[in-house]
This record gives structure tokens, sequence and C-alpha cells, in this order.
């Protein structure tokens, strides 16, 4: 199970290519047991030998999907242009890092899109169920493209602000929907 500090929202590098960079070094028994679950996610209190006030954190699995993607997103970090054999360009770091940020948001998710990097060297996500469709596209450094279809009413936003605290209100508002 992953801890995460809720004052923590960005790393620098790959999730599991860097050391990790915590504020305060935890033990288990820091974590005094989960007050809410909501999926997969855990929000707790963190008490103990560094601070006697309680922190709030953020706990989740890691899913299979979840290491194959950071794991791919670590792979298209080595790539250069050419990599597909003819002239597809090499993805740059930062679109990979947004990508990694929505994966975690998908990981939440009941069925996971699948991850691909295309030609023009953006990262994308994609899923097709009888409740959804939807191709997503990291345009660069914290900025997304998606085009969707839920109960055959389509949306398409271009150019849309991630950060990842948050996915944006109309991606949002799709899931809710499915």
């Amino acid at each position: 199970m992953i801890a995460v500090d809720a004052n923590i929202t960005y790393q620098a590098q790959p999730l599991d290519l860097a050391p990790p960079r915590a504020a305060a070094n935890r033990t288990g028994g820091d974590i005094a047991g989960p007050n809410r679950r909501a999926g997969n996610r855990y929000e707790a209190h963190l008490v103990g030998s560094v601070s006697e006030q309680p922190r709030l954190v953020l706990a989740y699995q890691r899913s299979a999907w979840l290491t194959s993607v950071i794991n791919a997103t670590a792979e298209f970090r080595t790539v250069k242009n050419g990599w597909d054999g003819v002239d597809a360009e090499a993805p740059k770091w930062d679109s990979l890092d947004t990508a990694e940020m929505l994966a975690v948001f998908f990981n939440n998710m009941d069925q996971h899109p699948t991850f691909a990097v295309d030609a023009l060297g953006r990262p994308t996500f994609s899923l097709n169920s009888d409740e959804l469709y939807l191709h997503l596209t990291v345009d660069g450094a914290n900025q997304v493209t998606w085009f969707a279809e839920v109960a055959g009413v389509e949306h398409f936003h271009e150019n849309v602000a991630f950060t990842g605290r948050k996915l944006p209100n109309e991606l949002a508002v799709l899931f809710q929907r499915t």
C-alpha cells in the first residue's frame, strides 16, 4: 500500500524511478486506522514519532494496470525520434508526467483505458465500453484534449488545463454519467 502525505502533489521524477522525497519519515505504527474509504483510496490520520498532531494522508492500492502504465511511461522516456521504425516523435517528459498523473485518477475507475503514445509523441488513453467511448490525448505539460461519447451524446474538449490535483470538471462529469 502506498501512503502519500496530502501536502505532496507532484514528483519531478517518474514515480518508480526516483527515490521518494518524503516530508517526514513514517512507520506503519504512525498510521492510525483509515477513517474513510472511497473506492480503493483511503483517508487516514498520521500520528506518532514525528508529530503529535494528526495529519491527513491518502493511501491506495496500486493496481496492475497502474503499474503497467508507469512502466510504459518509463520505457517511453528512453525512446528517440523514429522509435516506431519510421518517423514517430519521441514523447516529451512533461507530457509523460501528465499522463502518469491522469493514470492515478483512471486507476480508480471500474474499467481502465488503454495507454499508448501516438506517432506525434503524445500520450493517449482510450476506452470503448457499452457505457463510454473515450479518446484522450495529452497535448503537452498539464494540457489534455478528449473526445467522448456517453449515451449517444458526443463531448469534445480541447486544450483543457490539468494540473494533477483534480480531473477537469468536464471530464469528471463524464465518469459520473457512466
